[in-house]
């Protein structure tokens, strides 16, 4: 089955139909959308609709796993509509907004209270005419979660549908932060983790890399991930065998594998151009472990990163910016120290205001 019922035994204050990508595949939206379930778990019913499809490449079981599982989405929320009351949504970036668009119209019709969840940035770059027909059939009453405070100004500004919105920052959902400082180290190592393709900026990362060599710089990276396609294959073994020991690919990471990379790094690259990115998990689990970080501002990301490294706008050059910050940090061991100091200090604080914001959306969601 597509779905999961939670333990009946349960105390139960007002039943929950959660609908949205769980894993696997292990994507940001899904990992979030599985760890709100267990809080959510804890105070109510919930049952689950997993709209994931089999795997990340775009063929025809991609297309055919996603329409079989929202199918079965429709007719959940069509049998059991005087079952649950609240209808949460984890909202797609792109054209699977259709689909979130006839679930919509579902749930309004049988009076769902909604709670759509953002976690792409696509449509707020551009304006979409579907997410501003999704924003007019939910109505005022629901109550739409960004994930920062930008993202809830340009949802309001872009949408005129929109009258409700709260913030719950995802540095809600990874594990509190620790205390981690950066030793003294005659090479800077370089971390980057994600889902590898050339869109989160794995390319960049090698540019990077391969400027800061030229410079003198004396840097090492660490990639970190699954590989996606055959052309990121290609790109991890040239890298091999164009920088030698100055470079290690640790494959897929997770659990204590994952803390030690975050140990074994002085500073995070995340160079992404993904249209969707928003607020990745990798970047606010950086940041927890005491790792500053260099990334691309897109969506929410200069929010999450403040003072704890750099958030470097679209139009500029990453790869001198950055070129630009290591050396100084080369230079200077001291300021890495406090970089990192920052980093942990950040991450603290927006650990403790997302938590609070998070169980205040839970209380709204049992009612």
């Amino acid at each position: 089955m597509n779905y999961q019922e939670s333990d009946s035994s349960r105390k139960r204050r007002g039943a929950v139909l959660m609908i949205g990508a769980f894993p696997p595949p292990l994507t940001g939206a899904a990992l979030i959308n599985e760890r709100i379930a267990h809080q959510l778990r804890q105070l109510t019913h919930v049952q689950t609709v997993n709209l994931s499809p089999v795997n990340l490449d775009r063929n025809w079981r991609y297309h055919f796993t996603r329409l079989s599982r929202m199918c079965l989405a429709f007719d959940l929320m069509l049998r059991h509509a005087r079952e649950f009351n609240t209808a949460y949504i984890s909202l797609s970036g792109g054209l699977g907004q259709i689909y979130d668009l006839i679930l919509i119209t579902i749930a309004r019709i049988f009076g769902y209270a909604l709670f759509l969840h953002h976690h792409s940035f696509s449509y707020f770059d551009k304006r979409s005419l579907v997410f501003a027909l999704i924003a007019k059939i939910a109505g005022y009453r629901a109550l739409h979660i960004c994930l920062c405070s930008h993202m809830a100004t340009k949802l309001k500004a872009t949408y005129g549908g929109v009258s409700r919105t709260t913030t719950v920052s995802n540095a809600a959902l990874v594990e509190s932060p620790c205390r981690h400082e950066s030793p003294h180290r005659d090479v800077i190592v370089l971390g980057h983790m994600s889902n590898l393709m050339p869109e989160k900026g794995v390319d960049t990362t090698f540019d990077v890399l391969r400027q800061c060599r030229s410079a003198g710089v004396p840097v090492r990276l660490l990639v970190a991930g699954p590989m996606l396609n055959p052309a990121v294959q290609h790109m991890i073994e040239s890298a091999q065998a164009e920088f030698g020991p100055a470079f290690g690919y640790l494959g897929e990471v997770h659990g204590k594998d994952k803390e030690r990379f975050f140990q074994d790094i002085d500073l995070f690259l995340f160079p992404t151009r993904y249209h969707n990115e928003a607020q990745p998990l990798v970047v606010l689990e950086a940041l927890a472990a005491g790792v500053p970080v260099i990334a691309s501002a897109r969506g929410c990301i200069g929010e999450a990163i403040g003072g704890a490294g750099l958030a470097i706008g679209e139009n500029d050059d990453f790869v001198m910016q950055a070129l630009a910050i290591l050396s100084d940090y080369a230079k200077s061991p001291d300021t890495l120290t406090l970089a990192s100091r920052r980093a942990t200090e950040r991450a603290t604080a927006h650990f403790e205001q997302s938590s609070k914001d998070l169980q205040e959306v839970l209380q709204q969601l049992v009612g």
